[in-house]
């Protein structure tokens, strides 16, 4: 058949450029896990007939990465369908420490996702899809999943990944980020990176009657927008605290955040990262005045990058930037820090639809969408909603963080979210 070549997106670049910080430090951050909780059992058997079945999952099998020294000449090829793995275990862990520890590598053979069958005690079944970030964004891991149900394939491949690109908003990004990044700075993770660490995973959930008073307490403390900037103070916050029990200095904290750059409710595509970000400094003055004080300035900071198009202008710059080769591109992505790329990192994770109540006929009890762990800096916290209620994921390296440093986070966290203060 005749292959499809589609450009990758600037974050794309970004991503595959990044790699270059794994493959330094011989270690792998960029798998992502959707997890599906079921009622009822699901065979191996059910779900590779509906996998095979299903148009959208048969191309993106056939979706190769073709690499070349110069980041701008790496593409995507859709070519024949390649065989989707589907792996079984039975564990009553809600997290089996062996899918955490899975790894998709874009050096080895297409595709670049599989799916895991958790076989669980109660007749249930937890259907896990994991897939390399390059593939697709946490959102295109959605209408991935949407269309397993609807059977569409609608939009789901852009031919022509075509970016608006003026060369005075790269040079305006590049200054933005040099200046966001200044020192003094302050990283979770800062000692020998050790490749064969342990990944581990924090939940903490919340109830209907405290997410609700979270998001009145967001709206109280400044946040506008939604509630990130309102999450994200906290995080600061509780990090220094946990830093501060440690010793020595907490400075400043500087960390990126992915942004959509897809229309509300976009039904595609699924294929590539359609994100820039948004970078914010965490101040140690305003982090000393506690939660409303960072979450208005955070939200303010927000509102200042909006207002100046930074999230377009980054683009642009990942754009300009695809000329140079990997190596260079990478010096410059890598962030301030050297060997970590941010202080900590955070995202909001995509909002789970409605319309995914229902998952291979069976309704669905509980869903999770992870981003990757990258180490260093070794922590990322992913907040989300079930549902009507509030929960995060804390993701961390155990070589970054002890147990009971995740406990004096979760505790802070708790604290500051339901209280506000």
């Amino acid at each position: 058949m005749a292959f499809d070549r589609i450009p990758l997106t600037g974050l794309d670049h970004f991503f595959l450029a990044l790699e270059k910080h794994n493959e330094r430090l011989n270690t792998v951050g960029s798998t992502c896990r959707y997890f599906f909780e079921l009622d009822g059992v699901l065979t191996v058997g059910e779900l590779k007939s509906l996998l095979c079945q299903h148009p959208l999952s048969a191309r993106l099998s056939g979706v190769r990465l073709k690499k070349r020294s110069v980041v701008s000449g790496s593409f995507w090829e859709v070519g024949d369908q390649s065989e989707i793995a589907i792996h079984e275990i039975v564990s009553g862990e809600q997290i089996p420490q062996k899918v955490l520890e899975y790894t998709i590598d874009s050096n080895a053979n297409a595709p670049y996702f599989c799916f895991f069958l958790i076989q669980r005690p109660n007749e249930r079944t937890t259907v896990v899809f994991v897939w390399h970030h390059l593939l697709m964004d946490g959102y295109g891991a959605v209408l991935y999943m949407k269309s397993l149900n609807e059977g569409s394939t609608e939009i789901f491949f852009k031919g022509k990944n075509k970016e608006k690109v003026v060369f005075s908003d790269a040079r305006d990004a590049k200054k933005f980020v040099s200046k966001t990044s200044r020192p003094e700075l302050t990283t979770v993770f800062s000692g020998e990176v050790n490749p064969d660490t342990v990944p581990a995973v924090r939940i903490i959930d919340f109830s209907e009657g405290s997410s609700e008073k979270i998001r009145l307490n967001s709206v109280q403390n400044g946040a506008k927008f939604g509630q990130s900037t309102f999450f994200l103070a906290a995080c600061g916050i509780a990090v220094r605290k946990m830093l501060l029990t440690r010793g020595g200095k907490v400075d400043n904290f500087w960390v990126p955040v992915p942004q959509d750059q897809r229309k509300k409710m976009a039904k595609g595509p699924v294929l590539s990262n359609h994100l820039s970000l948004l970078f914010y400094r965490l101040e140690k003055s305003k982090m000393k005045g506690g939660l409303r004080q960072l979450t208005t300035d955070l939200t303010a900071q927000m509102k200042n990058q909006i207002k100046y198009r930074t999230p377009d202008k980054y683009n642009s710059l990942m754009h300009y930037l695809r000329v140079v080769p990997k190596r260079v591109y990478y010096r410059f992505i890598k962030g301030p820090h050297g060997g970590a790329i941010s202080s900590f990192l955070f995202t909001v994770a995509p909002e789970h639809p409605d319309e995914l109540s229902q998952l291979f006929g069976r309704k669905v009890v509980d869903a999770m969408n992870l981003p990757p762990l990258t180490f260093p800096p070794g922590l990322t916290f992913a907040f989300a909603k079930f549902q009507t209620k509030t929960r995060i994921f804390v993701l961390y390296s155990k070589d970054a963080l002890s147990e009971s440093e995740v406990d004096n986070l979760e505790d802070t966290l708790k604290v500051l979210l339901e209280k506000g203060e």
